[in-house]
């Protein structure tokens, strides 16, 4: 109903710009002769208003463009074929219907999926890997075995030398030698890993230990034992000579 009523409207419109030509020429702000007058121009209406002391066009809404409505599609039946089939046709005797033949539907086969190609693990582990101890600290050192690819070495510490999750990392780098802090004096192990670049599966493993780092503080839970061997000097003032007074 609205866009019967709209369309309707715009035909309107239409109708008042072709019966007057001068709405051709209309822009807003030019001059127009009678008040009030309507018009439609370059897809507006137009209305004739006092701007002072004269009548000028000022620009009002835009026309809405009708939009047509879709006609409705043809419909087909197909109604079956009353032609007699001719007797011994597979179909059956005359005054049967033919069924329609099935389309074969084509198998789709699953695309192979793209070959992944794995790089070889080229790494080796360190040989004449050497812990030394130090105060509240340890050194690793080791060497690289002649034809390893490695990217990069990581070290993990152990307190119980197991390496079963409960390991940490206490270096990352590609030096030949390591100098680890520690925050206690428990014996611990290291596990020494050169890896590549291409997978986190091309790794080789070394574990050494234990070390022990050395306590930077005197054990003072120990009385010291007494001395042995000591000969005790005086003498009776500053210029007497010192004598044997006694001895253990």
């Amino acid at each position: 109903m609205r866009k019967g009523v709209l369309a309707s409207v715009v035909m309107v419109l239409l109708g008042a710009l072709l019966l007057n030509p001068a709405s051709a020429a209309v822009k807003a702000g030019t001059s127009c002769t009678k008040l009030n007058q309507t018009t439609v121009a370059t897809g507006y209406v137009y209305i004739c208003l006092k701007s002072g002391k004269k009548l000028v066009w000022v620009r009002g809404v835009k026309v809405p463009t009708p939009k047509p409505s879709p006609s409705a599609s043809a419909t087909f039946t197909a109604k079956p074929s009353t032609s007699p089939i001719a007797i011994g046709d597979p179909a059956g005797a005359i005054g049967s219907t033919t069924s329609p033949t099935p389309t074969p539907v084509p198998t789709l086969k699953p695309s192979p999926s793209p070959t992944k190609i794995l790089h070889p693990n080229m790494t080796k582990p360190v040989i004449n890997a050497v812990l030394t101890p130090g105060f509240r600290s340890y050194t690793v050192t080791y060497d690289f075995q002649p034809g390893d690819e490695h990217y990069d070495v990581i070290i993990f510490e152990s307190l119980t030398g197991e390496f079963k999750g409960e390991q940490y990392i206490v270096y990352v780098g590609t030096a030949k030698s390591a100098e680890v802090l520690t925050g206690g004096l428990a014996p611990r192990w290291v596990l020494i890993r050169t890896r590549d670049q291409w997978s986190d599966l091309n790794v080789s493993d070394i574990k050494v230990g234990p070390v022990t780092p050395k306590n930077p503080d005197p054990d003072t839970s120990t009385a010291p034992p007494p001395p042995t061997n000591v000969q005790v000097f005086c003498r009776l003032n500053d210029s007497s000579p010192w004598v044997l007074c006694s001895t253990p």
